[in-house]
């Protein structure tokens, strides 16, 4: 369920980023995710792939 709402989480700020102007807030996205020690690849993978597809569902849909 983490696993989830880690991308979900920077899916959804990634959108709102978009909509709002707020681009380079997603730099900080990475720092709650690399925050606990034995996933910090998959957390960080996910939280990449999250932004990465909220910004591509943002453009589609503009």
């Amino acid at each position: 369920m983490r696993k989830l709402a880690a991308f979900a989480a920077s899916f959804s700020a990634a959108v709102f980023a978009w909509a709002y102007g707020a681009l380079p807030l997603l730099a900080l996205l990475a720092l709650p995710a690399l925050r606990r020690r034995e996933d910090r690849r998959l957390r960080c993978a996910l939280v990449c792939a999250g932004v990465i597809t909220g910004l591509l569902w943002s453009q589609a849909y503009d």
